[in-house]
Order: structure tokens, then C-alpha cells, then sequence
């Protein structure tokens, strides 16, 4: 995440949705936010369940912080198994 305002704003939760290639639901993660400086970044991250990996198709993102909300996703593919 990164803030290219001049004013701080608090992350409140980062949720990860992982979905499988038919759309349907197969993990959930949610982490804790922090504050967010101006002109910084924060990365914020969740490990896929290593049974459930091979599986994921894409990871919807749900960011809620004190002023906004923001929404992203990525698609994935079996290869990024086991990678950091």
C-alpha cells in the first residue's frame, strides 16, 4: 500500500479473498492495518494455505481504512506455489 498524499490515513484491516478458477471462495485471511505515513508504503501480505495452493486462481484484496475503502486483486497461478 502507499500513500502519495501529504496527509497520514490508518490502515484498519486488509482482507485477502482467494478464489479458485470457478470464482468460489477457498481461503480468507484478514491482518491488522497500521498508520500510513505521507509518501510512505506498507506491504501487507497473507500466506495461501499450502493444501489449498494449487488451487488458487486469484486473491481479491479489501482494503478499509479511516477514510476509504480500496479494492484490488491478483491472478495467480499454480507456478507462484511455494515461492516468497
Amino acid at each position: 500500500m502507499e500513500n502519495r498524499g501529504n496527509v497520514h490515513f490508518t490502515v484498519k484491516t486488509v482482507l485477502f479473498i482467494g478464489k479458485n478458477a470457478l470464482g468460489e471462495v477457498i481461503f480468507t485471511k484478514e491482518v491488522p492495518g497500521w498508520y500510513l505515513l505521507a509518501g510512505a508504503s506498507r506491504a501487507y501480505g497473507a500466506d495461501v494455505p499450502p493444501e489449498r495452493c494449487g488451487e488458487v486462481a486469484g486473491v481479491d484484496m479489501e482494503v478499509k481504512a479511516d477514510r476509504h475503502s480500496l479494492r484490488g486483486n491478483l491472478v495467480a497461478d499454480p507456478s507462484m506455489c511455494g515461492q516468497r
